[in-house]
């Protein structure tokens, strides 16, 4: 067996010298990060203190944002620049390569700090209005620009391929929650399936948004599962017929709007049910559909089979509703980088639905002159909207003439939110309650207790 050899590192004082000079370069790099992190924390540090929480649990902040910060930055940035750069790169490429983990570890280090806020309130940012509003602010926006992207990227053909049907997330959702299905169909157009009983109190009618191309998303049954859910805590049962309607460019108008004046031929002759234990929801393009059939109520169509009511429907609730195709709306400019919807999707999609056709009042209810809602067949109506949405004014220009002759009619509108915001948001994680979405319930619950 050979014997071990050694390498003598320092043999002569010249060596001491360079070994010493190798040691300030390795340890430059811990020096210099540990520096500017310290420099940084205490900037943190004083705004912690003297914006956000005080002095609580001064001692803890300090030796974190003080001491373990900064050799935690030093040392990961010292032992990687050794590791990576020094004797491996020179000049203003060590530099750059440099700069590149220094963003890395800091965007890391930024990442586990804002969780330790988020989640243990470290700092108080979360509950700091300032800070809070800046955050949501900055979260929304990448919603929407994730939004319009796919949008604008994709056919309606693409999006249906992309995304799972309306049906499929409900057969997901009956395994979930452990529940039979219960699809309904019928030779007159009706596609649909229920949640909760048919023979509840009060029967919901239900059409999803998606500009007539797109299905609805998860968020839709499992959003409109917890309203059932409180309503249901408060006495109030409700079975809800969620409507899957033919989307564009598979048929056009008038298809959609007589496939909804069958869903509720359906629940009125069909299961015998009253106008008065019916409601009307629907958000955005389905908006439109129940304010087609309520026109269609008053004054039929005839691109749809007839249908009359003795008494009026229990309530309408009309989330974010597009009840224009114009673009010449003032909120169409001032709104267009708050919200989701890009005017040329919107513009695409419309025309889509049109197929060439004309437009009339059952398809932008905006257009219908004041006098055409009077007598309309509903006893409330709950209009939704956001802020920050595209489609605000045409909303409010047909809230105008729709409140004026029918007195039992509420307009909210959600402050910084968007288009259909309580169904948009939880699908990027954003699952704390919208102003609209908390409204609709305090709304619903006032009207159905009595």
């Amino acid at each position: 067996m050979a014997p071990n050899t050694y390498q003598s590192i320092i043999t002569t004082a010249d060596d001491i010298k360079t070994a010493q000079k190798r040691r300030i370069i390795y340890i430059r790099p811990f020096l210099l990060f540990w520096f500017n992190s310290l420099f940084a924390e205490i900037i943190f540090l004083a705004v912690g203190v003297f914006i956000m929480t005080g002095t609580q649990d001064l001692f803890y902040k300090v030796m974190w944002t003080l001491v373990f910060c900064p050799l935690g930055m030093g040392g990961a940035m010292g032992g990687l620049v050794n590791f990576f750069i020094v004797d491996h790169y020179y000049g203003k490429k060590a530099a750059h390569f440099t700069g590149i983990l220094a963003l890395l570890i800091l965007s890391a280090c930024n990442y586990l700090c804002y969780n330790l806020d988020r989640h243990f309130g470290w700092f108080g940012a979360t509950e700091h209005p300032m800070c809070a509003s800046a955050a949501d602010s900055y979260r929304h926006h990448l919603i929407q620009a994730a939004v319009k992207t796919l949008t604008k990227r994709f056919s309606p053909l693409q999006l249906q391929f992309l995304f799972k049907s309306y049906d499929q997330l409900y057969l997901e959702y009956c395994r979930k929650n452990q529940t039979e299905p219960n699809f309904v169909s019928n030779e007159r157009g009706l596609r649909g399936f229920w949640t909760g009983s048919p023979q509840a109190k009060y029967v919901v009618i239900n059409f999803h948004s998606g500009g007539f191309a797109m299905d609805a998303t998860e968020t839709h049954l499992y959003f409109w599962q917890r309203v059932a859910n409180e309503l249901a805590d408060e006495g109030i049962p409700t079975g809800w017929l969620h409507v899957t309607y033919t989307l564009t460019p598979h048929a056009t108008y008038p298809t959609q709007f007589c496939e909804a004046v069958e869903a509720l031929r359906y629940i009125i002759e069909d299961l015998g049910r009253s106008p008065r234990e019916i409601i009307l929801v629907g958000d955005s393009a389905g908006a439109n559909l129940c304010l087609a059939l309520l026109s269609h109520l008053s004054h039929p169509s005839p691109d749809a089979p007839v249908l009359e009511i003795i008494e009026s429907l229990k309530a309408v609730i009309l989330l974010s509703p597009w009840l224009s195709f114009r673009h010449d709306w003032p909120s169409m400019m001032y709104n267009a980088q708050k919200d989701i919807d890009a005017i040329e999707v919107t513009a695409g999609w419309s025309q889509e639905y049109l197929n060439g056709k004309s437009s009339n009042c059952y398809i932008e209810a905006v257009e219908a002159p004041e006098s055409w809602w009077e007598g309309a067949r509903v006893e409330q109506t709950l209009v939704l909207a956001g802020g920050d949405e595209v489609l605000l004014d045409p909303i409010e220009a047909w809230m105008k003439k729709f409140s004026k002759r029918n007195f039992n009619t509420a307009l909210i509108v959600g402050r910084n939110e968007c288009h259909v915001a309580p169904l948009i948001w939880p699908l990027f994680g954003e699952n704390r309650e919208t102003q609209q979405g908390l409204a609709l319930k305090s709304w619903l619950r006032e009207r159905l207790s009595t």
